[in-house]
């Protein structure tokens, strides 16, 4: 069977050889070359106004805007950067080795930045719907939650948060759109297990930061006693 599953990958390569997304060299989605060219800075902002601040926490005056008490991203998020196209690659056309090199990235990110989840009990994806999560086959989120789990040593939760309809995709809309597009969209299936509990929401992208405000909205009412937010990326 592995002879045959080794036979079926080199058949494959053959007839359908992967580029570099940065350099368009033959051989895997990122070569070792394009991949030394991503640098995780660490975005620490405000989730609401792009401020600097400590740990992604709210500025003075947005305080009062977001339930979340803090975002960070491990760089920033523009389409048309090699990140951004492998994000991409990643999410809508299923590249798999993507996913590895960004699971792994986070993994080393957590470890090296440990204050950020001191205190956190528990980290939760934010959740696909079922039907688009058969379309896809995968959750990045919640891929990346696993490697953030791995790397902070905190447990990984993918079952109290679940999103209750489809929305529209995000990426085209303003920010009331997207406010009102994902309005309702989640649900806690166990709310009683979650009181006092200091989740860390974990997504792709943050941009507009309308989904991970409403999942922490929902979980702050089912009686959660924080919520932080955890992205890849940050865009704007």
């Amino acid at each position: 069977m592995k002879r045959f599953a080794s036979l079926w990958r080199h058949l494959t390569d053959a007839v359908f050889p992967e580029y570099c997304l940065g350099c368009r060299a033959e051989g895997r989605s990122i070569c070792r070359s394009c991949l030394g060219t991503i640098f995780y800075p660490g975005i620490e902002e405000c989730p609401r106004c792009h401020a600097a601040s400590a740990s992604g926490a709210p500025c003075g005056s947005c305080r009062r805007q977001t339930p979340l008490s803090g975002v960070i991203a491990m760089l920033r998020y523009t389409e048309a950067s090699l990140a951004g196209r492998l994000i991409h690659a990643f999410k809508y056309d299923g590249v798999e080795t993507v996913g590895m090199v960004f699971a792994g990235a986070i993994e080393t990110y957590a470890r090296e930045h440990p204050a950020f989840f001191h205190g956190i009990t528990r980290i939760m994806p934010v959740p696909l719907h079922p039907r688009r999560y058969a379309e896809r086959g995968f959750n990045q989120a919640g891929i990346f939650a696993q490697a953030l789990g791995i790397g902070s040593a905190k447990r990984v939760d993918e079952i109290s948060l679940r999103r209750t309809r489809q929305t529209l995709r995000q990426v085209r809309l303003t920010k009331p759109e997207r406010e009102q597009n994902v309005r309702g969209a989640f649900a806690c299936s166990s709310p009683d297990r979650l009181s006092g509990e200091r989740v860390c929401l974990v997504d792709d992208v943050f941009t507009t930061g309308s989904t991970m405000e409403e999942c922490a909205r929902v979980l702050l009412q089912a009686g959660a006693g924080e919520v932080r937010g955890f992205a890849l990326a940050r865009g704007r």
